[in-house]
């Protein structure tokens, strides 16, 4: 009976989210070396989800929904023009800012899982006789 992180990885991303959220809400009231902090434990948060919650089905998925989410991110400083969304606006985009900084390294790392298992040693195997001219017998 060992430990398992497979068993904590949602933990891990639903810690990952709720610190992000804080940090949007009270950000602004924290001193700089709590706030330094926390977003190293967003980032550190950010690998363990990248390791541990991300399989190879999902791999694609996530990274789409990675690029969505940074794209939501520019997409709202068009928006901050409107009076209207004035006092949610800014909320809204350091949830997201700061979602973005705890979900980076966990794309990070699922970017560089992919790239190694697409260029990797198991893919050589099947495409060297392409290139190199070894016929298969």
């Amino acid at each position: 009976m060992g430990f398992d992180l497979k068993k904590w990885g949602p933990y891990v991303f639903l810690i990952g989210f709720v610190i992000a959220v804080v940090l949007s809400i009270a950000g602004s009231g924290l001193e700089e070396s709590n706030k330094t902090m926390l977003l190293w434990v967003l980032g550190l948060l950010g690998i363990v989800v990248g390791l541990v919650n991300v399989g190879d089905k999902e791999s694609m998925p996530f990274l789409i929904a990675v690029i969505a989410l940074l794209q939501l991110n520019y997409a709202l400083e068009i928006f901050k023009t409107f009076p209207a969304l004035s006092d949610v606006l800014p909320i809204v985009t350091d949830i997201i800012s700061y979602l973005t900084m705890f979900l980076m390294p966990a794309a990070l790392i699922v970017a560089l899982k992919l790239i190694y298992d697409l260029a990797g040693e198991g893919s050589y195997g099947k495409v060297s006789h392409v290139f190199v001219g070894k016929k298969k017998r």
